[in-house]
């Protein structure tokens, strides 16, 4: 709000979810505000995510003389199925970039929800990351080039790709992957961070359905000795992801990884209406040893790896991980570990439906 207040020439926002609540009302009125001060706004949200919001929810802001698009738009009636427009194709990145000095990025998006003022949902926990410097070009790039691709308009703006403060002693690289790359960089930074671990790998997300790749070289760096932590939600707010998540659970905790499962309010707990003590957990970090940390929109899931855009930032920062990691144990205090003896305690019908899950988990 303050980068916002403080836009000389202009402010580019990015989000996947964007609902007409109390919150998205207010993000539009105050980008209003700013548009009439003649700040130029660019406002982008995905078709998917955002498909709450009515179709005249940005005519005020266009007035002003600011301007609003739709990534990939999903019709009521017809959807295109042409393979280079396909339906599932969706941009989950969270990007503000303001006067292009200061960028945010990170797991939040707008809603009341994310402020922990849905009942249902309870104490909403995620993680977002203030950036100046040289790496808020990357942002401003990955926004102008999913601008162009969603209105065919190229950003022209003499000020968005200012000179940039070098003065940061935090060496912080943006990275963004989605299904127009033939691989994807995200995931491939993952694998590669994982292989090259030595002593942890702390991850949080709110979703856990990894491609082979993933699991596969998580288990390969429990068994050499590192200590590998999943924190996840203890009842995801998607049923199949829930169940197909613990189908992954045997190989790695047999391999050494723990598994811990964040007090959360659940599909089971909206649902029987009964309290909790804590909210959903929605960050999505990174913690490898102590020279990395990332922070950014991507889950460890299949679809973040390949038909979702998204984006990190990868900090080679020694305090930056050091206080990433005080967070993560931090949050160990609101979570309990699932343990092997637990999941031997399933029975054969419970199995049956993680299994299951994991049928479609290239789908989820």
């Amino acid at each position: 709000i303050e980068a916002v207040e403080a836009a000389q020439e202009h402010v580019h926002v990015q989000f996947y979810i964007i609902q007409p609540d109390r919150t998205g009302f207010a993000l539009r009125d105050r980008l209003i505000r700013r548009a009439n001060d003649g700040i130029k706004i660019r406002v982008l949200c995905d078709g998917l995510g955002s498909g709450r919001l009515p179709s005249d929810f940005w005519q005020p802001l266009v007035d002003a003389g600011g301007e609003a698009a739709v990534f990939h738009p999903v019709f009521r009636w017809i959807v295109p199925f042409r393979r280079r427009d396909r339906v599932d194709f969706r941009n989950h990145r969270k990007i503000v970039v303001v006067d292009g000095k200061v960028g945010f990025t990170g797991g939040i998006n707008i809603g009341n929800e994310y402020l922990g003022l849905d009942p249902d949902m309870g104490q909403w926990r995620d993680t977002h990351l203030s950036i100046e410097g040289p790496a808020v070009l990357g942002l401003q790039t990955a926004f102008v080039e999913d601008w162009m691709a969603a209105t065919g308009r190229v950003v022209e703006d003499d000020g968005c790709f200012p000179v940039p403060d070098t003065s940061g002693t935090s060496v912080v690289q943006i990275v963004d992957s989605g299904p127009d790359r033939t691989w994807s960089p995200i995931a491939h930074v993952f694998m590669q961070a994982y292989a090259t671990a030595r002593d942890r790998i702390w991850i949080t997300s709110p979703y856990f359905v990894p491609s082979p790749e993933i699991y596969e070289t998580l288990i390969t760096a429990a068994l050499r000795g590192v200590d590998v932590r999943l924190l996840l939600p203890v009842r995801a707010d998607s049923l199949l992801v829930h169940l197909a998540a613990h189908s992954y659970y045997r190989r790695l905790l047999d391999a050494g990884v723990r598994i811990y499962h964040y007090e959360s309010m659940g599909w089971r707990w909206r649902r029987r209406r009964q309290p909790a003590r804590k909210g959903f957990i929605h960050a999505k970090t990174l913690v490898v040893d102590d020279w990395v940390g990332t922070i950014g929109s991507s889950n460890m899931d299949m679809r973040s790896f390949k038909p979702n855009f998204e984006l990190n930032a990868f900090v080679l920062d020694r305090a930056f991980v050091q206080a990433l990691a005080t967070q993560f144990r931090a949050d160990l205090q609101d979570a309990r570990e699932f343990t092997s003896a637990e999941l031997a305690q399933a029975g054969i019908p419970k199995r049956l439906m993680w299994q299951t899950a994991r049928l479609l988990s290239p789908l989820l």
